[in-house]
């Protein structure tokens, strides 16, 4: 017997979607997990490289070379001056003991207050000059580069990882660290002075809570002035394929807009006026100088975000007010690391 073949229509089953399309907040969430283990990796293996060890040392190191100079010359004269203060004029005069307290410790630290204490304006020439331009220059050049030269962002790219999130990472890490060490250096000299002179005189708790805006503001100033070195290190680190070329490429360039800058002012006159916007230094310098002796801080602040800072460069006759130059500063700090993040992410891996 022959069996017939009965043919069957048989609907066609749309398929099921092997997984679910992630959503935009999952997209995000994972994202962000992914960058916060990629920068703690980062911060790990930093602290364990001979690198990390030269930045902390060499941070640290003007610490104590400022603090024994005040230990065994200047703690006396220091002490007598805000002694003589407090009993002249009190606590919160103009020339009270805690204003006199903040002077004496801000020109300790390198800023304008025509009182000087022998190791004086080593503090800021240190963290805000050639030592630590040096330094960062040649910690942050292998940023890119050094990942190019070994081989590596290859392996880095062929993973799910952008690689703007892998520069970022990176830097956030280098930025995490510097901040952890420039809050170590300022705020150990800063209680060390206020313990040892405010706290004898009586005045500990008053002259902490009106003058702790100094190293903040050293602080802050400080840490930007270093990340922004960072980041135009790590966009010529994006250009240039070894570490090494590109850190002597931006260590030239940072000194020639920063330290040449006015000699070149000289010989070429309003031709090269312009490199004082581009001097890292001296726009650290003016915010400091203004917003710790010139303006009360929070009132430094509303400058900063109203614009009304310029009205400092009349009064105070700055060469770059408060307001311009940290605007200038952040502006160099977010397009330089802007654009590294773009030259990475659109060059070809090879």
């Amino acid at each position: 017997m022959s069996k017939k073949r009965v043919k069957t229509k048989t609907k066609a089953i749309p398929e099921k979607p092997s997984a679910i399309e992630e959503s935009t907040s999952d997209r995000i969430i994972k994202f962000s997990i992914q960058s916060i283990r990629l920068f703690w990796e980062e911060v790990k293996n930093s602290y364990r490289t001979k690198s990390f060890a030269a930045f902390a040392a060499l941070m640290v190191l003007p610490l104590i070379i400022i603090l024994v100079s005040y230990a065994v010359t200047q703690y006396p004269g220091m002490f007598n001056q805000v002694q003589i203060s407090l009993f002249l004029n009190g606590i919160y005069g103009e020339d009270g003991a805690i204003l006199t307290f903040r002077n004496v410790f801000a020109g300790t630290m390198g800023i304008s207050t025509g009182i000087g204490f022998g190791m004086g304006g080593f503090a800021t020439i240190y963290y805000l000059g050639v030592p630590i331009i040096a330094i960062v220059t040649i910690l942050t050049s292998g940023i890119i580069a050094g990942d190019r030269e070994h081989g590596t962002l290859p392996v880095y790219v062929a993973k799910p990882v952008y690689k703007t999130q892998l520069v970022l990472t990176k830097f956030f890490a280098f930025a995490f660290i510097s901040l952890i060490l420039t809050i170590l250096v300022y705020y150990t000299m800063y209680f060390i002075f206020a313990f040892s002179i405010l706290g004898p005189l009586g005045i500990l708790i008053e002259g902490i809570s009106y003058t702790i805006y100094v190293a903040n503001n050293l602080i802050i100033v400080t840490w930007v002035f270093i990340l922004t070195v960072g980041s135009v290190t790590t966009l010529v680190s994006a250009i240039v394929d070894r570490p090494i070329l590109a850190g002597v490429i931006a260590l030239i360039y940072l000194l020639i807009v920063s330290f040449f800058s006015s000699f070149l002012m000289f010989f070429l006159g309003s031709v090269a006026d312009a490199l004082k916007y581009l001097d890292l230094s001296g726009l650290a310098t003016s915010i400091l100088n203004v917003n710790i002796l010139g303006f009360q801080y929070y009132q430094a602040i509303w400058n900063i975000i109203s614009y009304a800072g310029f009205v400092a460069q009349q009064i105070l006759g700055q060469l770059i007010d408060p307001t311009t130059a940290a605007t200038i500063l952040l502006s160099i700090l977010l397009v330089t690391l802007g654009a590294a993040c773009i030259i990475t992410q659109k060059r070809e891996v090879k």
